[in-house]
């Protein structure tokens, strides 16, 4: 059956055409109606007291900074393991994940070892537009601060002894991501039409094959009958 055949069947199964329009335009309006993510990634990065010995408190990167990190990450996600993914670098939204915040301790190691080497906890936030990304940000970094501090409440920490967190960067960029709504409504559009063609073509065909034994039955009949 050529592309010719093919209009025509069209033409004569118009109900099938016109379903096919119908559930391509609700899919059309889908894709319409999605709307863009803005993301925002930053860390907020556990800083140790000054001291003589470390004048600069940034340059501390001891193994305690990363375990009060994981017990404050812990203390706000619960006990429950987050799923781990191949890479620390996966986003939220690649996990599909469109609106909320992340807060993670970025895990370096292998499927059965996990390793950690960073001292601060990652702070991944998706949102419906870009000041409500950077609100859920500043929100975040109040509550890993606030949950630290009751950390260090809880075991009589000294005032000067007390861990501190840094927002690393200040402001993170915001990106959204929403890919190509004019290119995915085409694509939407041809998959749709071409579906649609394909199963006129499947129903001609199965027509043709039921027309196909009835047509050859009187000749036969005539060369039975001849002999």
């Amino acid at each position: 059956m050529v592309f010719w055949d093919v209009l025509v069947a069209a033409a004569r199964r118009w109900y099938v055409v016109f379903l096919g329009l119908m559930v391509t335009y609700v899919a059309i309006a889908a894709v319409e109606a999605r709307q863009d993510v803005y993301y925002l990634r930053g860390q907020a990065v556990f800083v140790a007291p000054a001291s003589q010995v470390y004048p600069n408190k940034l340059r501390v990167n001891a193994a305690d900074l990363i375990t009060v990190a994981g017990i404050v990450g812990k203390r706000i996600n619960g006990m429950e393991a987050l799923p781990k993914t191949a890479s620390s670098a996966a986003t939220m939204v690649g996990r599909g994940v469109r609106d909320g915040v992340l807060i993670t301790l970025p895990d370096n190691g292998v499927q059965w070892a996990p390793y950690y080497d960073t001292r601060a906890l990652y702070i991944e936030v998706a949102a419906p537009d870009p000041d409500t990304a950077r609100e859920r940000h500043r929100a975040a970094l109040a509550e890993i601060g606030a949950e630290l501090e009751a950390l260090q409440d809880e075991q009589d920490v000294a005032a000067d002894e007390r861990v501190t967190i840094a927002p690393s960067p200040e402001s993170p960029a915001v990106y959204r991501l929403g890919g190509q709504p004019m290119f995915a409504k085409i694509m939407t559009l041809v998959i749709g039409g071409g579906i649609t063609l394909t199963i006129v073509a499947a129903i001609e065909r199965r027509a043709q094959r039921r027309r196909s034994p009835q047509t050859n039955e009187p000749a036969e009949r005539e060369r039975v009958s001849s002999s």
